[in-house]
């Protein structure tokens, strides 16, 4: 995001990087308040919670890119959507599996991959045909997360989205 505002003239080094510290703030907010929400509710219904709030942001976000105030509102509420997805699935994929040691590092070590590997790719992306793709790229890998959301999902009826 730091390098999109950059690239588009939205903001300044200074105000790239608050953009940058809000979007991650938010994911720091976000994974508290899912604490106690994680109680409350079942795991389909957070995650179609975070899958709403993450697709609104992201249109704020493709609308909105060439106003910087838009920008932030979007980053927020992406950070604030996004931020109890992983642990959320984790949660999900334990009612239908023993999660062991091995199968929990699995996870752990499929998330690390693609923690390098998207920002890579985007930046590659970026480099190569412009700072607009990155919302669009961001947009599909969030439509592979909610297909494979209701591929474990729809194996128990009791947690099938409406």
């Amino acid at each position: 995001i730091y390098t999109y505002s950059l690239e588009l003239n939205l903001a300044d080094e200074v105000l790239s990087a608050y953009l940058n510290s809000a979007f991650w703030g938010a994911l720091t907010l976000g994974r508290l308040i899912s604490i106690p929400l994680a109680g409350k509710y079942r795991g389909r219904t957070l995650m179609t919670i975070n899958f709403i709030g993450a697709v609104l942001s992201l249109a704020l976000l493709i609308i909105g890119q060439s106003s910087f105030a838009l920008v932030m509102a979007g980053c927020i509420g992406l950070g604030l959507s996004v931020a109890s997805m992983f642990p959320t699935m984790m949660a999900i994929a334990a009612r239908r599996m023993t999660i062991t040691a091995r199968i929990g590092g699995l996870f752990l070590a499929g998330a690390a991959l693609g923690g390098m590997s998207m920002p890579w790719l985007i930046g590659q992306l970026i480099e190569n045909q412009g700072p607009a793709l990155l919302f669009y790229v961001v947009s599909g890998l969030l439509a592979l997360t909610y297909i494979f959301f209701r591929l474990v999902i729809q194996k128990d009826p009791d947690d099938a989205v409406a």
